[in-house]
């Protein structure tokens, strides 16, 4: 006892506005770990027990868990459709994936490691923002709250875990939050099995975190974000999983490249317009490459026409009629149950779904072509190579860069027209739902 009293008085607590990274570079212990490293003794004390007691209880392996997880979620489009059920259950009404071949940095870093988020990565992002309860929804697996609410498709539930089929080490950026998750507690200084991520907070009157580690924070500086102000939205970054990290990750033993982030793209293409019909507030999806230069180039994108029409869908007139935002399954059966049969929400619509093809050629793994798919005459193409820790990935990237000096005019549209109908069963289906 008195040896704890003295290294009580001998604790000295640092400023806390130094962030977690830096205080673990200068040695710092974080007091949380000590305190639970002497909990078992002090149990015993406090409970008076002559026997001996130790920190115990259920555990299960971090990294098992998640690869567990992927053999629930198939790879193919529907990793893609994750995020965009999550952007529609937070309102956002855009949604972007943005394969990213830009080399950053490797020398400013929290940790040398970290080297192995600088390369080519899959950006997810939308015009919605994170709130407290979603941070915390994010970091507990399997535990989101869409479960028992009936405003939520897949928010953050075990839906989101598919983007470790990308990466080891996938972080977001929202308001004025960046997270960054190692469940192999490798990667980021400090990490533990209490804590296997990172949380760091920018913002007015905060510490410009892109000056002490601007190398790091570089690939961030997308969709408007600045790491300075307030961010209007939501950009997840998935560093592409290379062969070096594969060869140890204990989630997926497979390497990601940009190749087959492209060839998702394009079985996804289709898709996406029956995508946008059974959403309740995205209206558009766009989907992009940054080339090693700096560029953007347009892919594809796909919108509702009029984005009114989404307004007027069956779910928005439930949640008029019944309120739904933050209504259990329960409460939304009562008032359903009792509610009359003519007056339950249903009718038809008309969608118009847009899709716009930038490229005859955008790069693929196949070299195949819209052309080529089409069976018309094969256009332009050329190879570049990306190279990224020693490894070459070959990508036909001219033809695009053409589409760019002419301002990337539309190579294809395509205009559909869907009626839907939906409606709310009474009766004895209702009976049964009740």
């Amino acid at each position: 006892q008195q040896q704890q009293q003295q290294q009580q008085k001998q604790r000295v607590v640092v400023n806390p506005k130094l962030s977690h990274a830096v205080a673990a570079r200068l040695g710092v212990k974080s007091l949380r770990s000590e305190l639970l490293s002497t909990n078992a003794s002090g149990l015993n004390e406090h409970l008076g027990l002559k026997m001996s007691s130790e920190a115990f209880g259920q555990r299960e392996n971090l990294t098992q868990r998640l690869k567990n997880i992927l053999l629930l979620y198939a790879e193919g489009p529907g990793t893609l459709f994750e995020f965009v059920q999550n952007a529609d259950d937070a309102g956002a009404s855009k949604v972007v994936f943005l394969l990213d071949l830009k080399s950053h940095g490797q020398k400013a870093l929290i940790a040398s490691k970290m080297r192995h988020a600088q390369g080519p990565a899959l950006c997810v992002y939308n015009d919605s923002m994170f709130t407290p309860r979603d941070l915390i929804a994010i970091s507990r697996i399997g535990q989101g709250s869409k479960l028992t609410n009936m405003g939520k498709t897949g928010r953050f539930g075990l839906g989101f875990n598919s983007c470790y089929h990308f990466t080891d080490i996938p972080s977001f950026v929202s308001g004025t939050s960046l997270v960054i998750f190692d469940p192999h507690l490798d990667y980021l200084p400090g990490a533990n099995a209490s804590d296997p991520g990172l949380l760091v907070k920018f913002g007015e009157n905060r510490p410009d975190i892109r000056r002490a580690f601007p190398h790091q924070f570089e690939p961030y500086l997308l969709f408007g974000c600045d790491l300075k102000s307030d961010f209007k939205g939501t950009m997840f970054r998935f560093p592409l999983r290379s062969s070096e990290m594969a060869a140890k990750s204990n989630i997926k033993s497979i390497e990601c490249t940009p190749a087959s982030i492209l060839d998702l793209f394009r079985t996804f293409e289709e898709p996406a317009r029956m995508c946008l019909l059974f959403l309740r507030h995205v209206v558009r999806l766009e989907v992009k490459v940054r080339l090693e230069t700096g560029q953007i180039v347009d892919l594809f994108d796909v919108c509702l026409e009029d984005a009114t029409q989404r307004k007027r869908g069956v779910w928005h007139r439930v949640a008029r009629q019944i309120g739904v935002g933050g209504v259990s399954k329960r409460e939304f059966f009562q008032k359903m149950g009792v509610m009359e049969a003519k007056k339950l929400p249903g009718g038809a619509q008309e969608l118009n779904v847009k899709t716009t093809i930038y490229n005859s050629e955008y790069p693929n793994p196949e070299g195949e072509s819209h052309d080529e798919k089409d069976g018309k005459e094969t256009g332009k193409a050329a190879a570049a190579t990306e190279k990224s820790k020693g490894t070459a990935v070959t990508l036909d990237v001219d033809s695009i860069d053409d589409n760019m000096k002419q301002q990337q005019r539309p190579w294809k549209t395509i205009q559909e027209k869907f009626l839907m109908y939906e409606m709310i069963g009474g009766g004895s289906a209702r009976d049964m739902a009740v």
